[in-house]
């Protein structure tokens, strides 16, 4: 899993663009190849883990980078770069005709470059992020690191004080928008063709190759689409455990088990539980691995781990995310060294298969569930629901600008068909929420099974009304956990297919044994966080890590003083009482503040050096 990086300015060279591409990688970055044409000039970074991801023929290029999950054999790359000229030279694109492109699965993006100039595939979702920066209407470049691609735009790019304090109060920046004001994401399951017509400009086209399905109606039978989600859970799985050895991400909830279990059993695999102390998570997992006959292996992070790992993180992940869910880059090192061809874990299997998201929906249980279930609307505010502690940080200017944001955001999208509003809008056009494999997917070789295309498709045709509650997962999921169902899950105690008294009563006897630990903690004992997160809150008030990174970072903010805060700015770093997402989201704002420069003054740096001149070719370069 890599990066690549498109100049169309005709200003730089594809070893320039190399080197600053590395850059966020730090000093173990990966090799990768450049391309020099009259057009401009490209570099890719090879995967991370060996994968053959650049294939030449001729004068031609193609390349992919992310987690494809189909056969990338010669024939298929053949099949593909022949529907992909096939669109380059028609006026029109039938999908039904791109029989090749109906085969890609995974998070990836798809280059394809030569004389003419170069296409761009991206998947299904945009899971891959693709980036495209523009001066006034004209496309300059294009990207897959939204900070090299800023780095390289011949004025610099303005960050968007709007867009910095929606990332600050919700955790991301409503597509097609980015923290910089002159780059916008590009949509998923699209062709881009941008063409060179010789004399210094491009011609763009763009097709669309795939398309959401419809939601069912209510009246859909249950057990058909209980059937139809175990087919594509065992194969998202399979598919993803082919190449071997793997290694799955195990904790003591419902995903990771299922996902455990059908692991083939010829393909060699362990379980990784991560943890800051042995708990009740770590025994559940070891537990489930017990009973999927899997070797279990505990991850231990020591007291500062967040700090040590979150400047790395951030140069990998900017701010599109919130840097603390990416954990598991603090022990890539590790893991590639132990030769795992992927990790297998079940993120957002919550988002896609039991509703999550659906915050404007409930389920009423009628004596406690014995008298059946009832479906309910309830409130939901995508657009004013920014916390309190930014109002009172924020200008009102800058406040009304993020709610303005937010709110054309909802308008844009917004789909009355829809049985849950808030699932629509935080999973479409791409999923807002999935933060921890774009900084995670280029270190580790991450396989998040929930994002297979078919359970994908599963997500967002199945009505809402069967997925809330874990309904139609567990109907489905239940008959692939053989043993491994039999074990409580670590959060409530519950069984995966246990009966509704049983459970109930499970339930009361989990909360009886929290509140006699809350008890504990009341009087001064040290209790044991009982999950594989941390204990964010205690974490901010007591990292001495963060306290130094505040330190050194925390002028940063000044340059908003006035445009987004009125307040003083790094002082906001100092309060204790601030609720822990808001810490994190403002001391990784200045961090990725101070490290954003240093990769612009690098990028400078390097065009400087290189105003002798550039190559006028098509070549390939490692």
């Amino acid at each position: 899993m890599s990066d690549f990086l498109i100049d169309m300015d005709n200003i730089r060279r594809g070893d320039e663009l190399l080197e600053i591409l590395r850059q966020p990688y730090g000093q173990d970055a990966p090799q990768g190849y450049t391309f020099d044409f009259g057009w401009g000039a490209a570099a890719v970074l090879e995967d991370v883990y060996g994968y053959d991801n650049i294939r030449v023929r001729n004068d031609t290029v193609m390349f992919w980078i992310g987690d494809i999950v189909c056969d990338m054999s010669d024939d298929f790359i053949t099949a593909l770069i022949r529907e992909i000229e096939s669109f380059r030279n028609n006026a029109g694109f039938d999908p039904a005709l791109g029989k090749a492109l109906g085969k890609l699965n995974g998070a990836f993006v798809i280059g394809f470059a030569d004389s003419d100039g170069f296409c761009i595939v991206t998947d299904p979702r945009s899971f891959v992020s693709v980036y495209a920066a523009y001066k006034g209407q004209q496309c300059t470049g294009v990207g897959s690191h939204l900070d090299t691609l800023a780095a390289i735009c011949r004025n610099e790019p303005r960050i968007n004080t709007a867009y910095a304090g929606e990332f600050l109060s919700f955790g991301t920046v409503c597509f097609p928008n980015t923290i910089y004001n002159n780059i916008k994401r590009i949509e998923g399951a699209m062709l881009f063709d941008f063409k060179f017509d010789g004399r210094g400009k491009f011609m763009k086209r763009a097709g669309r190759y795939w398309h959401l399905p419809r939601v069912l109606p209510v009246s859909s039978n249950e057990d058909d689409l209980a059937d139809e989600l175990r087919h594509h859970l065992v194969n998202a799985v399979v598919s993803r455990s082919s190449r071997g050895p793997v290694a799955v991400t195990l904790s003591g909830g419902l995903d990771s088990r299922v996902i455990l279990a059908q692991v083939p059993r010829d393909i060699d695999c362990t379980a990784l539980t991560f943890y800051d102390k042995p708990n009740r998570e770590t025994r559940t997992a070891m537990r489930i691995a017990g009973a999927c006959s899997r070797p279990w292996r505990g991850l231990a992070r020591d007291e500062e781990f967040i700090g040590d790992n979150l400047v790395r993180t951030v140069k990998l992940i900017g701010c599109e995310g919130l840097f603390a869910y990416a954990h598991v880059v603090g022990f890539a090192d590790m893991l590639k060294s132990e030769g795992y061809s992927g990790i297998l874990c079940g993120t957002q299997m919550d988002a896609y298969l039991k509703g999550y998201y659906a915050y404007d929906v409930a389920v009423e249980k009628r004596l406690f569930g014995l008298g059946g279930r009832k479906i309910v609307r309830k409130a939901f505010d995508f657009t004013g629901v920014m916390p309190s502690f930014w109002k009172g940080a924020f200008t009102d200017n800058a406040a009304d600008a993020v709610l303005h944001s937010r709110d054309s955001y909802r308008s844009a999208n917004i789909d009355p068909k829809r049985e849950s509003m808030a699932e629509w809008l935080l999973l479409n056009p791409i999923d807002m929420m999935l933060v921890s494999f774009k900084a995670q997917r280029r270190v580790v070789p991450n396989r998040f099974v929930a994002i297979d295309k078919h359970l994908v498709e599963f997500g967002f045709k199945c009505p809402v009304r069967f997925k809330v509650d874990d309904r139609i997962f567990l109907k489905a999921a239940v008959p692939l956990m053989g043993p491994a169902g039999l074990i409580p899950t670590a959060d409530k105690g519950t069984l995966p297919g246990g009966g509704m008294v049983g459970n109930f009563a499970r339930r009361a006897l989990r909360k009886a044994k929290d509140r006699a630990e809350d008890v504990v903690k009341f009087m001064g004992m040290e209790r044991a966080v009982q999950h594989s997160w941390h204990d964010y809150h205690n974490y901010w008030r007591e990292s001495m890590v963060l306290r130094e990174l505040a330190h050194q970072y925390g002028s940063q903010l000044r340059r908003f003083e006035g445009t987004l805060f009125q307040v003083n700015a790094p002082g906001l770093l100092d309060r204790m009482d601030i609720e822990w997402h808001n810490a994190f989201r403002l001391l990784q704002f200045a961090v990725w503040l101070g490290e954003a420069n240093k990769l612009r003054k690098f990028a400078t740096t390097k065009t400087a050096a290189a105003a002798g001149g550039r190559r006028i070719m098509s070549t390939m370069a490692r």
